[in-house]
């Protein structure tokens, strides 16, 4: 590959950028997903939340509201100080009014309050309930109000020794269990793989899953256009007038470029619709919160360690190089058709290829097994889908990222150099479509052969 290659890339870039925006379907697709964005925002924001409120408790869990409300007194005959919060904070049953009050408080109580007794036994403490004659209370409700009565009874016993707050939530906070094989728990030595590859964990698929999810839509919609793109200035026999000037290699990188800032064009317009609607519905500023909530919540650590710190640029670096890998080969089968009838089974061998290394790393995700992750992180076109969230999650270190980026470029610059032999007899090629022999066999002669 020499420097004389590229000459003209800047020129097919522009020409091929204004075409794309000259077109009338693209500006109607580009308005089409800002405002497919801005709606399903809007769905998403006017169909309730599933983020936590500023006590910790999920929307799911607070009191059924179609139910009457119910009226409690709690009368308080020991020394422990005991708060409605810690009692209101555990009882899900029905909407509660609660008051807790001394024995000899001067207070009158409505005929259908619910009044308990909080007292002091030798060995612990008792719950004596006085229900009003006409009041209809279910099993659930009673072992609803005792839960949380036990609750703020302990919760208050450890305020009084003198336990801090902080030590009462380390106390409180919820254990999460799992059922699994004993075999598997013996044949498992200690530390042999990383917690994110345990299958229980769900972090790493979840992960995974998003962002191949990402890579591919990238892949199949800006492989579409190059193909597009390819096949019409071939069927208008333009790209004969371009080659007069311009070197094959500088005609497809042109074309790639371009493309790539109209995906981000595309990108940027589906963002900013979600944007409108997330401030129109005033929720914008939640939404950093909530997808921190989340990511924490696959186990994701988002302390700023140096891991965390090189996510982003990992990211970035993989999805270049699968947008610029299936491109180059997105590019040579465009060229390998003639009209525009062929352009659709052009996008088969790209697709193959993309679902192929999407299905891999779904297997990989979920295998629990460590070799067969770091066969996946550095494996050609697989590893661009894999390979930087299993750096994220702590499954490979920052060496086995580098080799698959190493490994990808490789494949890239092979591309390049296959797409310089090939391209310049591909584009002036007429006639069926040219089958993957053939094309072997037009490298190898070094693009003299159509």
């Amino acid at each position: 590959m020499k420097k004389s290659d590229l000459a003209g890339t800047r020129q097919v870039f522009v020409f091929t950028l204004t075409q794309y925006f000259k077109n009338k379907s693209t500006i109607i697709t580009l308005v089409t997903m800002f405002l497919l964005s801005a709606v399903m925002m809007g769905v998403m924001g006017f169909s309730g939340g599933t983020a936590m409120d500023e006590t910790g408790i999920h929307p799911d869990f607070y009191p059924d509201e179609s139910l009457p409300e119910l009226s409690v007194a709690i009368i308080n005959e020991t020394d422990l100080p005991l708060s409605a919060a810690d009692v209101e904070r555990n009882y899900y049953a029905s909407p509660l009014s609660l008051g807790i009050f001394a024995p000899d408080a001067p207070v009158e109580f409505d005929a259908d309050t619910v009044r308990i007794t909080v007292g002091k036994s030798e060995d612990g403490y008792t719950l004596d309930y006085y229900l009003p004659d006409d009041l209809d209370l279910s099993a659930e409700h009673l072992y609803s109000i005792e839960e949380a009565l036990m609750y703020a009874i302990d919760t208050a016993h450890c305020r009084a020794v003198g336990i801090s707050a902080d030590a009462l939530a380390a106390a409180n906070a919820p254990v999460y269990y799992g059922s699994f094989d004993l075999s598997d728990y013996l044949e498992q030595s200690p530390d042999s793989t990383p917690d994110a590859l345990d299958p229980a964990n769900g972090g790493l698929f979840a992960l995974s899953y998003a962002y191949s999810i990402v890579v591919l839509m990238l892949v199949m919609f800006s492989s579409s256009y190059i193909i597009r793109s390819v096949v019409e200035e071939k069927d208008s026999k333009l790209v004969e007038l371009l080659m007069v000037s311009v070197k094959p290699l500088a005609l497809i990188l042109g074309k790639i470029l371009a493309t790539m800032l109209f995906v981000v064009a595309a990108l940027a317009a589906l963002f900013a619709g979600m944007g409108v609607t997330a401030a129109l519905i005033g929720n914008i500023s939640d939404s950093p919160d909530a997808i921190s909530g989340a990511l924490s919540g696959l186990g994701l650590d988002l302390s700023v360690t140096w891991r965390m710190i090189l996510a982003i640029p990992a990211l970035f670096i993989s999805l270049l190089l699968a947008y610029f890998t299936f491109s180059l080969i997105s590019g040579v089968m465009g060229a390998c058709c003639s009209k525009m009838e062929d352009a659709g089974t052009a996008t088969t061998p790209v697709a193959l290829i993309a679902l192929a290394s999407y299905l891999l790393t779904t297997v990989g995700s979920v295998s629990g097994s460590y070799g067969f992750a770091v066969f996946c992180s550095v494996c050609p076109f697989v590893s661009v889908f894999f390979a930087p969230v299993s750096f994220v999650t702590g499954v490979i270190g920052f060496g086995t990222l580098a080799l698959s980026w190493l490994l990808q470029a490789i494949i890239v610059v092979l591309l390049a150099l296959f797409c310089a032999r090939v391209y310049g007899a591909l584009i002036i090629h007429r006639g069926s479509r040219i089958k993957l022999k053939a094309l072997i066999a037009l490298a190898r002669g070094g693009g003299n052969r159509a």
